[in-house]
């Protein structure tokens, strides 16, 4: 949705930060308890998240009409 942002008005965005290797464990164990195949490994998924981290910091760097809050993950 982030990517999604109109050009012009201004906006807030709350983004939030967490240890990637606690989100790949996270959305592992979810997709076990829901019975759904687990088809990434941790090492194969941090990378993935890694580079939508980067490709959202860098959609917000030029945007100065975009307030970014950014929180670690608690």
């Amino acid at each position: 949705m982030l990517m999604s942002l109109p050009p012009h008005p201004p906006a807030r965005v709350l983004l939030l930060t967490r240890d990637l290797h606690e989100v790949a464990a996270s959305q592992t164990a979810m997709l076990q308890h829901m019975g759904k195949p687990v088809r990434f490994t941790s090492a194969e998924l941090v990378p993935a998240l890694q580079a939508l981290m980067h490709r959202a910091e860098s959609f917000l760097a030029p945007r100065p009409e975009i307030i970014v809050r950014r929180d670690a993950f608690a």
